[in-house]
């Protein structure tokens, strides 16, 4: 199973992903972020940014968890993916990678694929952003709001609601309001419980 956790960048993300990690007790969970921004770093690939090149650079990644999802060796293992799909669509509309007529056509394509199956995705949202000074930066931070890119993000729920929240395949869906206090870390262990199944806590 995938659990997909989506979001806007200061939306909180990734500390919420470590509050779960902290309590869940399960060992097939299996935390997993491609860290893209740094990627692009070491390969010199910055010159490539608003060309389609980037956008499939990150698609492989997500892909090859995908089919490894549906592999039988990996029946019981559970991926919590840092950013994904919705993420990836999200910024090759925003940095000019793809239309969002042909990020719009790819993205329905890949959900309407098998390799789209035991997929759950749990979108953060917020109204405000993280103070955390303390938070690394890459080249992609500030590039953009997190209005727009949630505004995106929002689209592209809308536009897979259908096979994000498809029981037949075993497929869900969520959304938590990050308020960054404790209410909201309980929200979001919560749904990722509920989308997950009861797993053991901590």
């Amino acid at each position: 199973m995938i659990l997909f956790i989506e979001g806007p960048r200061a939306c909180g993300k990734t500390y919420l992903i470590n509050e779960f990690l902290e309590v869940c007790n399960d060992p097939n969970v299996e935390y997993y972020k491609f860290y893209f921004a740094d990627h692009i770093k070491t390969l010199s690939l910055t010159g490539l940014d608003k060309t389609p090149s980037l956008h499939y650079f990150s698609l492989g990644n997500i892909m090859t968890i995908m089919e490894m999802n549906l592999r039988p060796e990996y029946v019981d293992k559970i991926w919590v993916f840092d950013r994904a799909i919705i993420s990836a669509y999200t910024w090759a509309i925003l940095r000019g990678r793809l239309t969002k007529e042909v990020a719009d056509a790819e993205y329905r394509a890949l959900l309407k694929s098998d390799l789209f199956r035991n997929c759950k995705t749990l979108m953060v949202t917020t109204d405000t952003q993280t103070k955390d000074t303390s938070r690394k930066k890459d080249i992609f931070d500030g590039a953009h709001s997190t209005l727009e890119e949630q505004n995106i993000m929002g689209s592209f729920i809308q536009l897979g609601l259908p096979f994000l929240a498809s029981t037949d395949r075993n497929n869900g869906l969520g959304i938590v309001i990050n308020q960054f206090d404790n209410p909201s870390i309980n929200s979001f262990n919560q749904e990722c419980q509920r989308l997950l199944g009861e797993l053991p806590n901590k």
